[in-house]
């Protein structure tokens, strides 16, 4: 049976970000202050070999508090399912759950997802990326849910490079939970990798030419050693 949703309206998001985590003490009893508002430490940019592309990682987009109580809420009112695609010519399971919102169709590895409504936590982040970002109000339009509940489950490497994305897609990747590490690979140099190790509460943005000449890739790890990792991945879809 499924877990029967918990959505909130507008006006309680704030309130309910800032909430003390299942456990904690209460603070009448601790006389701890509400967590403040994030800080969001300058980003570490990186500009790709020859002009192919930006990464910009932001380790702490989020406080621990706020990213703790995002991963609760998505766990538990995202609609995860594990959809066939196609890889190769031949059809497979993903090797992980996912789940979309957004406002046009989305179509990749033969599987095409959406539109739905905006889930009012989702679009709050989305809104925080858009101004970190500087981009318009509803640039992104289509988020791409990704959820890993042990260090079995993974991506292959791969580009976001489809047609409906434009020549130069930014593509704004926030993470929680689980830390693990994720890699890019250049396309025709293959000697050319670069790690990251995401953390819960961060944020990677590729932008530039970064799909047209890299790929990446979340790895499997083993499983007893790695925890539920959920990550959005906001993007504009033109068409």
């Amino acid at each position: 049976m499924s877990k029967p949703s918990r959505k909130l309206s507008q006006p309680n998001i704030t309130a309910w970000l800032n909430k003390k985590p299942r456990g904690s003490p209460s603070a009448a009893t601790t006389n701890t202050p509400e967590p403040d508002p994030v800080v969001i430490k300058p980003p570490e940019i990186r500009e790709l070999q020859g002009g192919t592309g930006t990464l910009t990682y932001y380790p702490r987009y989020f406080t621990k508090e706020q990213a703790d109580r995002y991963l609760e809420y998505l766990e538990e009112n995202l609609e995860w399912k594990r959809y066939p695609i196609k890889m190769f010519g031949k059809v497979v399971q993903q090797p992980r759950t996912i789940a979309y919102i957004g406002d046009k169709q989305y179509t990749y590895s033969g599987l095409t997802l959406g539109p739905t409504a905006w889930d009012p936590v989702v679009k709050e982040i989305a809104n925080s990326l858009e101004d970190t970002l500087e981009l318009p109000r509803d640039y992104f339009n289509f988020v791409l849910c990704n959820r890993y509940t042990s260090g079995a489950e993974y991506m292959g490497y791969h580009s976001d490079n489809e047609s409906s994305l434009g020549e130069r897609p930014i593509i704004a990747s926030t993470s929680f939970g689980q830390a693990r590490p994720f890699f890019f690979q250049h396309k025709l140099d293959k000697s050319l990798k670069i790690e990251y190790h995401l953390e819960h509460g961060s944020t990677l943005v590729m932008s530039g030419l970064t799909q047209k000449y890299w790929k990446h890739a979340l790895p499997k790890r083993p499983s007893a050693l790695y925890q539920t990792r959920i990550n959005l991945t906001f993007r504009k879809v033109f068409h």
